[in-house]
């Protein structure tokens, strides 16, 4: 835990040093970089942390060498370019622990590019990044966080040129990594021809029915008319999803759902409301709104927010210092603040994995451990045990 709150108030006091003061120094983007540094090392040093990491493990060891590419089972369900780094790494060293690394470099590194390319307040924007997005990208959705880095990257040139043709050519590669990235692929070319105005009468309207109308039985049918269209195991997945208790249909009450279009649907709102940002920046985040509300119904479309959280990061913070202090920002800060509390409670508290009741953290990421050691913690063991064994 020492690890975790170490890096946590060193983002702070960056902050504080370098967002907050005008003072120009120029250690300023070496620590920019040392941050990326550390951030890629603990997370691509750790040791046996993240359910989803023992999985992506348990496949790496089942692969065979480079040299040996032809005889890899696909079977396994992961896209072929995601197996490519895996089968690469295996043949330079035998040891999961380069896949982390491989992983945890690029990811971060893409991020962080894409943080220096948005604004000039990166610590602010580090320390968000940390607390709401970093442990999942790197500790559990090694692949889906690859897709997330890749297509932010590819964002950059789109918000410059607006080319949505060379958009969709750049972003084929993620295809390859994970599949579910062709919605977001999709959507980002959608959007691009329809009207800012349009798409926020149309996503209101469709964002309100569902909160009414969805139900699982719907979606069921709906997937599996997808059947006829998509590949066996994308639509076996869908329905997995559908199915399951962490990524299906969720009971929320009707303050719940007051309090999360409060803090999460208006928030985003108020900043496309500035009307001071590039207009493709804007449309995403109005797809962002209207997937945090389907979310209320279908927890995996937290998948698709997924993309477009670090965007509305930087918004965010690039707002708090180009206005006023009126009652809209600071209705602003106070949801961003309150975002920083969600994200470091999700990353504490016990997981829906957890069934014991003497356990008060997540063990899952509670303790750190490393590969310099290689310690083994009983609870983390005994949780992998049950739900991947």
């Amino acid at each position: 835990m020492l690890v975790y709150i170490s890096l946590f108030l060193f983002f702070v006091i960056l902050s504080l040093i370098y967002d907050f003061s005008s003072t120009q120094n120029k250690n300023k983007k070496n620590f920019f970089i040392l941050c990326c540094v550390i951030l890629s090392l603990v997370a691509g040093l750790r040791y046996r942390i993240g359910v989803d990491s023992m999985r992506y493990m348990e496949v790496f060891e089942k692969l065979p060498k480079l040299s040996d590419w032809l005889s890899v089972d696909f079977s396994i369900a992961n896209q072929p370019l995601w197996l490519l780094i895996n089968v690469v790494c295996k043949s330079i060293y035998d040891d999961f622990v380069l896949v982390q690394l491989v992983q945890a470099f690029a990811v971060n590194i893409l991020v962080f590019r894409f943080i220096y390319k948005t604004t000039t307040k990166y610590f602010l924007v580090i320390l968000a990044y940390y607390c709401i997005m970093w442990w999942n990208f790197n500790f559990e959705i090694m692949r889906e966080s690859l897709c997330v880095a890749i297509y932010l990257n590819i964002l950059l040139a789109y918000f410059t040129h607006k080319n949505i043709y060379k958009f969709l050519l750049f972003s084929i590669p993620i295809l390859f990594i994970h599949w579910f990235s062709f919605i977001v692929i999709i959507l980002t070319v959608v959007v691009h021809f329809i009207s800012l105005k349009r798409l926020i009468v149309f996503c209101t309207v469709v964002a309100l029915l569902s909160l009414f109308l969805f139900d699982a039985n719907g979606l069921f049918e709906y997937f599996l008319f997808l059947d006829l269209f998509l590949p066996d195991n994308m639509t076996e997945r869908s329905v997995f999803y559908l199915a399951s208790d962490d990524y299906g249909f969720i009971n929320i009450t009707i303050v719940g759902i007051i309090f999360i279009l409060l803090t999460q649907v208006l928030y985003p709102y108020l900043i496309v409301s500035l009307k001071e940002t590039n207009e493709e920046k804007c449309k995403l985040l109005v797809l962002y709104m209207f997937f945090i509300v389907l979310r209320l119904k279908l927890l995996i479309l937290s998948r698709i927010v997924n993309y477009w959280d670090l965007l509305l990061i930087v918004m965010v913070v690039n707002s708090f210092f180009m206005h006023k202090n009126t009652y809209r920002m600071l209705y602003i800060r106070c949801c961003f603040i309150y975002s920083l509390y969600v994200g470091i409670r999700a990353f504490y508290l016990p997981s829906s994995l957890e069934t014991r009741g003497n356990i008060g953290y997540d063990c899952r990421y509670i303790p750190y451990s490393s590969y310099l050691t290689k310690q083994k913690n009983p609870d983390r063991e005994y949780l992998y045990n049950i739900n991947l064994y």
